[in-house]
């Protein structure tokens, strides 16, 4: 394979000048143990556990795991060749996070390279996003690879010297670059999504490159995107075409990873981009007519266009199940993925019994939606009555705290984080009160123990305290108590609960 070879034998010459990994054929193959480089650091025992300082990424040397505690974007912008250099036999990423190059490749390795079920990983590089030049790729979970500098006429998405394996319910390997997925060995998706751009068809710039004689597998459940030219591939000169071995095509290969559709902007598109991102597919002429009429007219706004979609009866025969449902609302109503945290929130309302609806219109009222409809130029309308109500009642729960707590005014923009914070219930009335204690602004007063507690009566009493109460609490302290004990002890009490509910908001603790 003429392209692959020439692309690996260049990348080789530059790590090796580097005296960084020992990425020749013998190196690897000897190799006794898996050396694993971020930012050109090796990572070894004593700094496995929390590799970037800040506890978000952390390595396990026996299973060769390397897993992003919480989600954590890597951004590599000196000349380190990649923000990850990997050498061995096999590496698995786990969790949710970003390797990211501003100036050369997103990822090198030498070995195979794992993305496990529930894992959601981005690979980005001005020249390439990932470089796998030993072994095979095979992804369980969500694997992203971008190539930013497409305006040469060189680089991939990503180049697999081996097998590349998409197989499982929620698998999806997506890429974007002058080349799409460069493939040396066999490409089967046994069950998931694949899904490339590319800037042009022909010469190397192909949306998926195969070498001679190897075969696409996709079964009938599988997913693939562009399928208008998916019955072809580039043969080994990049140049001529042959056509894909046992390719089987789908009834909805429309690329569901397209969060926006081309266009100026217009309520057209605004209604196109429902039909891509909520249904999976292109418009039909009378149905998309019949939606950009009701909003040319007003009849509808971006959140009533939003719910008939949603809740439609082709929506709905779809059988998604809950995580299913929960990719779509994220896709449609904030141009993303689920961050693992927010999603698993959301599966514990839905598994609790919260309505699809009510999931619906707390996405409905959020900033990301607003930001979306404003993008097409439509209105984005408000959720429901009810949901209006709850957003108001948020609104004037987060002035308290900023009256209460900071005793002040709020402003403009803080209003807008907190009210929207607390209608999604992305944070308790405890919580949400908790930092603001803790805010650099309340605890850069200084107050000292009296003043902090009289605080507390305020904000979570909604009175003034008592001389008893008050001594109570400042002994406490006095005695070795943190102020968090404190916040907790306020919190519990039932003047707290009474206001929290008086507001529709959950206490939380």
């Amino acid at each position: 394979m003429k392209l692959f070879r020439t692309v690996l034998s260049t990348v080789l010459t530059v790590v090796m000048a580097a005296t960084i990994l020992p990425f020749t054929g013998k190196d690897v193959k000897a190799a006794e143990k898996n050396q694993l480089y971020i930012y050109g650091i090796e990572i070894t025992n004593s700094n496995k556990d929390d590799i970037l300082g800040d506890g978000s990424l952390k390595y396990d040397s026996a299973s060769s795991t390397l897993t992003f505690v919480k989600s954590r974007d890597v951004i590599d912008k000196t000349d380190n060749y990649s923000p990850i250099m990997f050498s061995g036999d096999t590496l698995t990423i786990s969790g949710t996070g970003s390797f990211i190059s501003e100036k050369n490749y997103g990822m090198i390795m030498a070995g195979n390279l794992i993305i496990p079920e529930g894992s959601d990983i981005k690979i980005e590089g001005k020249d390439s996003g990932l470089f796998n030049l030993g072994g095979n790729l095979t992804v369980n979970g969500k694997l992203t690879l971008n190539q930013t500098d497409t305006g040469s006429d060189s680089g991939v998405a990503g180049l697999v010297s081996g097998n590349i394996t998409v197989d499982g319910a929620d698998a999806s390997l997506t890429g974007k670059g002058y080349n799409g997925i460069v493939c040396d060995g066999a490409f089967s998706i046994n069950s998931g999504y694949f899904y490339v751009e590319t800037k042009d068809i022909g010469a190397f710039g192909n949306y998926f490159h195969l070498g001679d004689g190897i075969g696409l597998t996709i079964p009938s459940d599988g997913k693939f995107g562009h399928d208008d030219k998916a019955e072809f591939v580039a043969k080994a000169d990049g140049k001529t075409f042959a056509p894909i071995v046992e390719f089987k095509k789908v009834s909805n290969s429309s690329p569901a990873y397209n969060y926006d559709t081309e266009g100026d902007g217009t309520f057209a598109d605004f209604i196109e981009r429902l039909y891509n991102v909520a249904l999976g597919r292109e418009s039909e002429a009378d149905g998309k007519k019949f939606w950009v009429d009701t909003v040319t007219s007003g009849a509808n706004t971006g959140a009533d266009c939003a719910r008939g979609f949603l809740m439609s009866p082709e929506f709905l025969n779809k059988g998604l199940s809950r995580e299913q449902f929960l990719d779509v609302l994220y896709r449609t109503f904030f141009k993303r993925e689920a961050d693992s945290d927010g999603k698993a929130y959301w599966m514990k309302e839905l598994n609790g019994g919260m309505p699809m609806e009510t999931v619906i219109n707390n996405f409905i009222n959020s900033r990301e939606w607003c930001d979306i409809c404003a993008s097409y130029g439509v209105r984005s309308g408000a959720p429901t009555a009810k949901a209006t109500i709850a957003s108001a009642n948020s609104k004037e729960f987060a002035k308290r705290l900023y009256t209460e707590c900071l005793g002040r005014e709020a402003e403009e923009d803080g209003l807008k984080f907190w009210s929207l914070s607390l209608t999604n219930q992305e944070v308790s009335g405890y919580e949400a009160a908790k930092q603001f204690f803790t805010s650099a602004e309340f605890t850069g007063h200084n107050f000292d123990n009296e003043e902090f507690v009289k605080r507390c009566y305020k904000t979570f009493m909604g009175r003034d305290y008592d001389e008893a109460g008050l001594k109570y609490w400042v002994d406490l302290l006095k005695n070795g108590a943190e102020r968090e004990d404190v916040l907790i002890g306020f919190a519990q009490s039932k003047e707290y609960t009474d206001i929290c509910n008086t507001y529709g908001i959950t206490r939380g603790i």
